[in-house]
C-alpha cells in the first residue's frame, strides 16, 4: 500500500515523541538554510490518531517541523504510515539506528515501557538485545535528573559526556550532578572539557568546588598548569584508555556489517587477537583483586 501524502497544518501535529530526540544546532541551522532556499524536499512521517480525528502524531521529522515553523510555513508535507504507533516507532528507529546515541535509546525504551506498558523481556525482544542491556539503558534515564536530560536534549551538554561522567556522579550525588551539569551547559563545554571538569571537581574540597563551577574554563586552565607527577599522569592516562574498551566493544557489537569471506576471516583473526590481549590484561590485573 502506498503511504498517504498529506499537507498538514501545525496545529494538526502531535509532537509527543519530540523529546526522544537530541537537538543538534549545527544540523538545524543547515536545515533552516536549505528549507529557506528550496522549500521542503522530504516529508515528515506521521501516524493518524484514532482518538483525535484530523490530528496526527509525528514519528520522524521534528527538526523539519521546527524549521518550517520558524520560517513561517503554514503547512507541513507529511507521509502517513498505515501502521500501529508502536510499530511505526520501531520501524523509524531501525532506519536511523546507526546514528542514535545511548541516551536516545534510553529515552525510547522508557517511553515504550511507560506508554505501551512493555516489560523488560518484551523490550529486549523488540530491540534484539538482552534484558540486561535494556536494564542498563533504562538506568540512564532513571538516574539522570530531568534538568540534566533536558540540557542534553537541547544540545547544551554532549551526550557522551552525560553518559560517561554525569551518570556516575548522579548515582552518588544527584544534587551535585545537577550543579556540575548546569556549569557544563552554561559554558558549552566539550566532551573532553566536561570529563576534565568532573575529575577536577571530584578532587577539590568543599570550599573550592563552587569556584570551579563559577568559571570552569579558568579552573581547567589553572588545573592544567599544576605539575602532576609522571607516575600519576601515566596511571590516569592508562585508566582512561582502559575505560574506553567496553563502550568501544559494545559499539562494534551493535552494528555488524555484511562481510565477505575474506573479511570474515580477518574479523575472526582480529577477534582472536583481542581475546588473547584481554586474557593477558586479565592476568595482569589479577593481583588487584578486582
Amino acid at each position: 500500500m502506498e503511504p498517504t501524502r498529506l499537507e498538514l497544518e501545525h496545529d494538526q501535529l502531535d509532537l509527543r515523541y519530540e523529546t526522544l530526540r537530541l537537538r543538534r544546532e549545527a544540523v538545524e541551522q543547515r536545515l533552516l538554510g536549505s528549507l529557506s532556499a528550496r522549500g521542503q524536499q522530504v516529508p515528515i512521517v506521521v501516524v493518524a490518531l484514532a482518538e483525535a480525528p484530523a490530528r496526527f502524531r509525528v514519528i520522524d521529522g521534528f527538526s523539519r517541523v521546527r524549521a518550517l515553523k520558524r520560517l513561517g510555513f503554514d503547512t507541513v508535507w507529511a507521509t502517513a504510515w498505515e501502521l500501529p504507533e508502536l510499530e511505526a516507532l520501531l520501524l523509524c528507529r531501525g532506519l536511523r539506528s546507526a546514528t542514535e546515541t545511548a541516551i536516545e535509546q534510553a529515552w525510547l525504551l522508557a517511553e515504550m515501557a511507560d506508554h505501551f506498558a512493555l516489560d523488560g523481556e518484551e523490550l529486549a525482544r523488540r530491540f534484539d538485545r538482552s534484558p540486561s542491556w535494556v536494564s542498563r539503558r533504562l538506568a540512564l534515564v532513571r538516574v539522570l535528573p530531568q534538568a540534566v536530560q533536558e540540557a542534553v536534549r537541547q544540545g547544551h551538554i554532549p551526550p557522551f559526556a552525560a553518559m560517561r561522567h554525569l551518570v556516575p556522579l548522579a548515582r552518588a550525588k544527584p544534587q551535585a550532578c545537577t550543579e556540575v551539569a548546569e556549569a557544563m551547559a552554561r559554558h558549552r563545554l566539550s566532551s573532553r572539557e566536561s570529563g576534565d571538569l568532573v575529575r577536577l571537581w571530584r578532587r577539590a574540597d568543599r570550599l573550592h568546588r563552587p569556584r570551579i563551577l563559577a568559571d570552569p574554563r579558568l579552573a581547567l586552565r589553572a588545573g592544567q598548569q599544576l605539575e602532576e607527577p609522571e607516575p600519576a599522569r601515566a596511571a590516569r592516562t592508562w585508566l582512561r584508555d582502559l575505560e574506553t574498551l567496553a563502550p568501544e566493544i559494545e559499539r562494534l557489537g551493535q552494528h555488524l556489517p555484511d562481510l565477505d569471506a575474506l573479511q570474515r576471516r580477518r574479523a575472526c583473526a582480529a577477534r582472536a587477537e583481542a581475546h588473547q590481549a584481554l586474557a593477558t590484561l586479565g592476568q595482569l590485573l589479577g593481583d588487584l583483586s578486582c
